[in-house]
């Protein structure tokens, strides 16, 4: 694999170098027949008596003439890479990978063109357009990507939130750590980048964010936040706190969710639903993989997403007797809005949930959680959970 980290350094000294020396400074961005021509001409030139200079000015030309996507100007450009981001990569300084010709090292400044490209984030895929710096690296003219999603209809409520760019972020998706927790934030063609020159991981940024018609956040516009730490959130425009429009979504929850937070993958991503006080989730409580809910959404004073209703799929129930027997145990992964597994000191026992059995001392089960289940047996020969009190 070869690597480009001085590239630029090696090409700097060509001057002063034989010309097998530049023939190899080429090779990352010349085809071995390429190479063959340059070194055939260099050699011709050299027996005719031709000055170094001489000889290194023409094959520069040819190999201007020959390297598909350069082009000369001011700023002449060495060759136009295509590869994916790697780690470690700045503001300031990409990383890139290319499959075809290894790891390069290209510095980013204030006049580089990255009006087609605002994400620089590890495994996403760019084109880079670069050429040698007076430095002697490496540095970017432009960079492209490609689309990110299509506009969706925004609602009038605009909140602002800042907070440090989480590297799970893609072109579709802004992961945002702030001091309130992770959000999820779309982003959009028509999200302005015009306050920040490129969005990478760690970046501190401030976000204006509206609800989509899609019950997503998403992103208006992105500025710098040249503030150290995640600041708290602040709403730009009045709204209540339980609006009286919510929008339906469905979905199962991910391993991620907790009693407070209901991660819920959607067919357009894993959403982050707040679960608050005021929260129903009376008809849906088991936050378990795989298990399917609905949820009702709305955009809260926070700027996050909120679950004012929370309804899985129940059986309507068997007729259950009065005889009741107290269990206690935590709270099994397979668990779902049919069926509680409890793993108990005596072994995993099952309970059948109905439309009414009921759940204190928390909004939501996850896996690991210690309940204590009141049961019965009902009709049908299993044990019904009658109610469900959580540790």
């Amino acid at each position: 694999m070869n690597d480009h980290t001085n590239q630029g350094k090696e090409l700097t000294g060509m001057d002063n170098r034989k010309n097998t020396g530049f023939v190899k400074g080429l090779k990352s961005i010349l085809d071995l027949s390429d190479i063959v021509k340059i070194r055939d001409l260099t050699a011709a030139a050299s027996k005719g008596n031709v000055g170094t200079m001489a000889v290194l000015g023409l094959a520069l030309g040819l190999a201007l003439a020959i390297v598909p996507g350069i082009k000369v100007n001011a700023r002449t450009l060495l060759a136009t890479v295509q590869g994916t981001v790697s780690k470690g990569t700045t503001s300031d300084v990409l990383k890139l990978y290319s499959s075809s010709s290894g790891n390069y090292v290209i510095k980013i400044d204030s006049d580089t063109d990255t009006s087609n490209c605002k994400l620089l984030i590890p495994g996403k895929a760019v084109t880079v357009g670069i050429y040698r710096g007076d430095d002697a690296y490496l540095h970017a003219d432009n960079i492209v990507s490609g689309k990110v999603n299509g506009s969706v209809a925004i609602d009038s409520n605009r909140a602002t939130v800042t907070g440090k760019v989480m590297e799970a972020t893609t072109e579709e998706i802004l992961y945002l750590d702030t001091s309130g927790g992770e959000m999820h934030i779309k982003l959009d063609t028509t999200t302005d980048y015009s306050g920040v020159k490129l969005l990478t991981v760690g970046k501190q940024i401030s976000v204006v964010t509206s609800r989509g018609s899609d019950a997503y956040m998403h992103a208006i516009s992105i500025a710098e936040n040249s503030v150290g730490t995640s600041t708290s959130l602040s709403t730009t425009s009045s709204s209540s706190s339980a609006p009286a429009g919510t929008t339906m979504v469905t979905g199962t929850p991910t391993d991620k969710s907790t009693g407070n937070v209901l991660y819920l993958n959607t067919s357009g991503g894993v959403m982050y639903l707040v679960i608050d006080s005021g929260t129903d989730t009376s008809g849906g409580f088991m936050f378990t993989p795989g298990n399917k809910v609905t949820a009702y959404v709305y955009r809260g004073d926070d700027a996050n997403m909120h679950a004012s209703k929370v309804v899985g799929t129940r059986a309507s129930g068997a007729t259950v007797g009065s005889s009741t027997m107290t269990f206690s145990g935590s709270v099994e992964s397979n668990s779902t809005e049919e069926m509680l597994y409890l793993n108990t000191s005596g072994g995993v026992m099952k309970f059948k949930l109905d439309a009414g059995t009921t759940l204190n001392n928390a909004k939501g089960l996850i896996k690991g959680r210690i309940v204590t289940v009141t049961g019965a047996v009902g009709s049908d020969e299993f044990w019904h959970a009658i109610s469900i009190t959580a540790k």
